[in-house]
């Protein structure tokens, strides 16, 4: 397997009830769930699906304190609020008309991993709008277009309070999700395949019944 994203070049064995799951979930456009111990390969089943497949792969680990929709979207509140205290201590500047003018709300939301994976180009339009904690672009291969499609991991969610698995299943069973803030509805890009999402545990915490 070659060198994607973060992750060093390895060698991985595709077993055949490994590529019967993963051809199921890609022909469904259902998540795949791969439990089991750590160490035994899991997250890597997911950087070799994607270098088989010539998809982009975009993992993320799950801490123990994201919030429910930090998969989805991130709203930088402290960066707005700061914007907003320079804004008033130079309200009769022109430093302060710059700070209010750039008070919009969706220069503060910076696109989740599961935006990217659903709708890369409307991601990319946020991300360059986001003028405040906007991070470096998903690394892809060479020559990729999100036509070619993406794998997404999402590795490690049992570390997660129970309110993130359950905030996923929205975008998980109807590939879209909500962002309030922006008062727009986030959906599969009609000219990009679904996503193939790979869900890995450690079951070191049950996981909601909904999810499962």
């Amino acid at each position: 397997i070659a060198e994607m994203a973060s992750w060093p070049a390895s060698q991985h064995l595709l077993e055949a009830n490994h590529i019967l799951a993963l051809r199921a979930a890609q022909a469904t456009g259902r998540p795949l769930l791969v439990r089991g111990e750590a160490g035994t390969g899991k997250s890597q089943l997911a950087h070799a699906a994607a270098f088989v497949t010539g998809r982009a792969f975009l993992p993320v680990v799950v801490g123990s304190d994201p919030i429910a929709t930090d998969l989805h979207w991130k709203f930088d509140a402290i960066a707005r609020l700061a914007d907003a205290q320079m804004a008033a201590r130079h309200i009769d500047t022109a430093l302060g008309d710059i700070a209010r003018a750039d008070l919009q709300v969706a220069h503060y939301v910076q696109p989740g991993p599961l935006w990217w994976a659903l709708d890369w180009a409307g991601a990319l339009t946020q991300q360059q709008q986001c003028h405040h904690g906007a991070t470096a672009l998903p690394d892809t291969p060479e020559n990729w277009t999100p036509q070619k499609g993406l794998v997404l991991l999402i590795d490690e969610i049992d570390k997660a309070e129970p309110d993130v698995p359950n905030g996923l299943l929205e975008a998980l069973a109807n590939h879209a999700f909500n962002v309030p803030l922006l008062g727009m509805t986030v959906k599969q890009a009609k000219d990009c395949p679904p996503p193939l999402i790979i869900i890995t545990t450690n079951d070191e915490r049950e996981l909601p019944a909904a999810f499962l």
